[in-house]
């Protein structure tokens, strides 16, 4: 039996909620005001392409790390113009 609490490496949703220390967190920094969507990422391993900016920015204005290459080769554009590839 899998241990659910362990996030798959190749899970970028999961990757992401860890990144801002759990789901709640990630909901909260989000804008969100229920975690049913960020949970729904998780449970499919994947974010879609029009929430990655809003990731970004969060991420920005939270002070959390996301790894350049986590969105595999999507260019997300930064509100100061730098882009993440």
């Amino acid at each position: 039996m899998a241990n659910r609490s362990i996030p798959d490496a190749d899970n970028v949703a999961a990757s992401v909620v860890s990144a801002f220390g759990g789901l709640t967190k990630a909901t909260k920094a989000l804008g969100h005001r229920t975690h049913s969507t960020i949970y729904s990422w998780v449970r499919k391993g994947r974010i879609p392409h029009w929430r990655h900016a809003e990731i970004v920015r969060a991420a920005d204005r939270e002070g959390v790390e996301i790894p350049n290459d986590l969105f595999r080769g999507v260019t997300v554009v930064r509100p100061e113009g730098e882009g993440v590839r």
